[in-house]
């Protein structure tokens, strides 16, 4: 009796966080207002589902959503393909680890890269559809279809886009609506992990810079954003802390300068700016290092 009635409830809030979903993906067809909505409403309510919904139900729930937003908005598919399916996917995986306690930048960085993945899929399928290239659309609004820098850029602008969707819904989820976190730990020790994934991140940069300049402003975006969820271990340090830290900055800026002229044109010098971060990272790691205490007080 109580596994249907926990049924029965997964489909009742399964069935209006679909019919949400629709609405605004409807919404955003005909409104720009409504794509401005769509952006974070969509992920969040995914990831309202996610916390919601237990079992064989989730995944239901994805595929219903993703079935109805493409119906409701078959007459403008570049809107159901660009917002509604990448937010239904990325809101689901971002409510379902922070579900599972993983630390609060690492969903969202996992769910815009998921978020990514559908946008670049969905352009060759919206090109077959409808004839349509929105990324050349959009070059050709800005006048910016022969400028070799702008399209290398087009991968971090969209990464960057699909950031600010998993993170906003991300704001309302943790902040607006904290009932939905009633059964997550509050962990002190969430923030040890972040130095870890921003020094990978900087490092993929930084070997990837000079080959593949557009994938790595991914990974520097990646890395900056998670390095920021590392500051607040800083709360209660001395102050000779703050100075070792811009110390560290500063040797990043200064490979930065020095480096930058043997990257050549173009985009690659930027990708030197991981520097920053990784030095960061690394002081960050070194301050986690359980130093002995040799002097002891008797």
């Amino acid at each position: 009796m109580n596994e249907r009635r926990s049924d029965v409830h997964a489909i009742a809030i399964a069935a209006m966080l679909t019919a949400l979903c629709a609405i605004t993906s409807t919404l955003a067809s005909y409104f720009v207002i409504g794509s401005l909505l769509s952006l974070f409403l969509i992920p969040f309510f995914s990831s309202v589902a996610s916390y919601k919904i237990e079992g064989r139900w989730l995944p239901l729930y994805a595929l219903a959503s993703i079935c109805l937003c493409v119906l409701f908005s078959f007459h403008d598919m570049s809107s159901a393909l660009f917002t509604a399916v990448p937010g239904v996917l990325g809101g689901t995986l971002y409510g379902y680890l922070r579900k599972k306690n993983v630390p609060v930048g690492i969903p969202i960085v996992i769910g815009s890269y998921l978020y990514l993945a559908c946008i670049y899929l969905s352009i060759p399928l919206l090109e077959v559809l409808s004839g349509r290239n929105l990324i050349e659309d959009a070059l050709f609004l800005f006048q910016l279809q022969e400028s070799r820098i702008a399209r290398e850029l087009v991968p971090l602008l969209l990464y960057l886009f699909s950031l600010s969707s998993i993170g906003l819904s991300s704001l309302l989820i943790e902040g607006i609506s904290p009932r939905f976190l009633q059964k997550l730990e509050k962990r002190r020790n969430f923030c040890k992990v972040y130095p870890y994934l921003s020094f990978l991140f900087s490092s993929l940069c930084l070997l990837t810079g000079y080959f593949l300049p557009s994938l790595s402003y991914i990974f520097l975006a990646s890395s900056l954003f998670l390095l920021v969820f590392a500051y607040p271990s800083f709360k209660g340090k001395k102050p000779y802390i703050y100075l070792v830290h811009f110390l560290f900055l500063l040797i990043g800026l200064f490979l930065f300068a020095f480096v930058y002229p043997y990257m050549g044109e173009g985009i690659k010098g930027g990708t030197l700016l991981a520097f920053l971060p990784l030095f960061a990272s690394l002081h960050f790691l070194f301050l986690q290092i359980p130093y002995p205490n040799l002097i002891h007080r008797t």
